[in-house]
């Protein structure tokens, strides 16, 4: 058993090596699917920006934190340290690992002063084989890669002449939408009368609203 002296040095020197521990990745890359554009947290600057930088902070192997292990796709932090890397204030940090944990994107636990947050499905988003799922809001296998999908896509896009069928915009970033279900129905998944073209912003309301 460790003395209340004795876990107060612990804590101090893993608060040091929360801003860094030896595994966590200082050059390299990751890969996102595009479709994080479809991401029901895309348009909340908070959410995106943790979540961003807990794909970039996490370890990339495990490591001894003398009081646990962390292990890869893992973080160990605190809100204080969170505040001073993200540069958001404590409220908004606090909210925002509410809504990625809330919505499946995270699993917060606690070990003495600290919190080691785990980023759900790690090594299967950083290697850009998951795309992000607006009518769930959580990740999904790449499904949208399946033959025909771009010409489908594109085929949708020039009957609409490249506008929003909802509110009219253009000269933005469009989405197209299947008007039945892409899970439900298989037989329509390519079938230009199926698609439709809709903002960014109107293609997330209209999953939310219809709860597909």
């Amino acid at each position: 058993m460790l003395s209340g002296y004795q876990k107060l040095g612990v804590a101090r020197v893993d608060e040091q090596r929360v801003s860094g521990g030896a595994n966590m990745p200082n050059g390299g890359f990751i890969k996102l699917h595009r479709s994080i554009l479809d991401w029901e947290w895309y348009g909340d600057r908070n959410v995106m920006c943790m979540y961003l930088h807990l794909l970039l902070t996490a370890n990339t192997a495990a490591e001894d934190h003398y009081i646990t292990v962390i292990n890869r796709g893992q973080i160990m932090a605190t809100i204080d340290r969170l505040v001073c890397d993200v540069g958001l204030k404590p409220n908004e940090v606090k909210t925002a690992l509410k809504k990625l944990q809330k919505t499946g994107y995270i699993e917060v636990s606690r070990v003495s002063a600290f919190m080691v947050i785990t980023v759900l499905n790690y090594d299967s988003i950083v290697n850009g084989e998951l795309c992000f799922n607006p009518s769930e809001g959580k990740p999904r296998w790449r499904e949208r890669s399946i033959p025909g999908y771009e010409k489908w896509r594109r085929a949708v896009l020039r009957r609409d002449k490249y506008t929003c069928q909802n509110c009219g915009k253009t000269n933005c970033v469009l989405h197209v939408h299947h008007i039945k279900s892409f899970a439900q129905y298989p037989e329509l998944r390519l079938t230009v009368r199926n698609g439709i073209t809709l903002c960014r912003e109107c293609h997330i309301h209209k999953h939310r609203t219809e709860g597909k």
